[in-house]
């Protein structure tokens, strides 16, 4: 049965070299791995080195890095990882995260018993480098302290299907976690790659418009299968007004071309137009509120 599932494993690497031997030996260990590809971006501290000695010791783990050997952020890493797959099914880490042994084995069973799913998403536990990363993350989150050490990246409802997309769109049912999609190679001939203009929300940007075309389904199961390590120069801490701004004229842009008139559309376009304002005004006030019904019925 685990010959006809095997994964690349893509692990996007930035200054990571506290954090990366854990992420790959939790990779490693796993019969379902096929391949890790550890695609170094450009770091500025050891992690290079350490990538080089992970792929001399470990015949699983592969090197690659951009051209020149820049830095060109995680869309643009996981791209690449994901051109020079070789296995059927890719999966991602993040390099300062980690597996559990259950990794794949809900996965794998879902996949094998319905060929028509492209993508299962499951849950990632949250751990924290110290009391300052956890009350960072908390207030990033808006959860109370006392949900920290339960907080689980997974949407509220189990969505599939055209429903997962919908929920995806309306933004307030949760997203999953990267470290917890696994997905047929066939996504990527379907929808393209991850945006690399989006240093941020790449991820959540790419899974709305994969689910669209795909058929993403839960795992149907509570049981997290990754650790999301959260420490004080994670990524998306630094989102801000600007960078969702960014994501979604991207997404805006998408939906004008693929969606049509419909209501995800409506929605895409309201979230859009209600962030333009708020930016060129920086900040909420009544006049951001009239350029929003502006802009908004001036495209209509």
């Amino acid at each position: 049965m685990g010959s006809n599932f095997l994964v690349s494993v893509v692990i996007p690497v930035y200054n990571a070299e506290k954090y990366l031997e854990k992420a790959v030996l939790s990779a490693q260990s796993l019969e379902e791995v096929g391949e890790i590809l550890l695609v170094e971006d450009g770091s500025t501290d050891l992690s290079l080195q350490l990538c080089r000695q992970l792929s001399e010791r470990y015949t699983k783990v592969k090197l690659l890095q951009h051209q020149n050997g820049v830095n060109k952020g995680a869309g643009a890493s996981r791209n690449l990882g994901i051109k020079n797959s070789k296995f059927p099914y890719i999966g991602f880490l993040d390099a300062d995260d980690y597996f559990l042994p259950n990794r794949y084995s809900y996965s794998k069973k879902k996949f094998l018993e319905n060929p028509s799913i492209d993508a299962v998403y499951e849950p990632v536990g949250t751990q924290y480098l110290n009391e300052k990363a956890k009350m960072d993350y908390c207030k990033f989150k808006q959860i109370p302290i006392s949900q920290a050490e339960s907080d689980i990246s997974y949407p509220k409802i189990p969505y599939a299907g055209f429903e997962f997309f919908q929920a995806m769109v309306k933004g307030n049912n949760g997203f999953p976690c990267t470290d917890g999609i696994t997905l047929k190679t066939t996504v990527f001939e379907n929808t393209g790659y991850f945006n690399e203009h989006l240093r941020l929300h790449q991820d959540a940007e790419f899974w709305i418009r994969a689910s669209f075309q795909n058929f993403f389904s839960p795992g149907d199961h509570s049981e997290v299968i990754a650790y999301r390590f959260v420490h004080e120069t994670n990524r998306i801490t630094k989102r801000n007004d600007e960078s969702m701004f960014l994501y979604l004229s991207n997404l805006y842009h998408w939906s004008k071309e693929n969606l049509g008139e419909g209501e995800e559309h409506e929605i895409i376009k309201r979230k859009y137009y209600d962030l333009k304002a708020k930016v060129f005004l920086g900040g909420e006030s009544i006049f951001s509120k009239v350029l929003w019904r502006i802009l908004y019925f001036l495209n209509k």
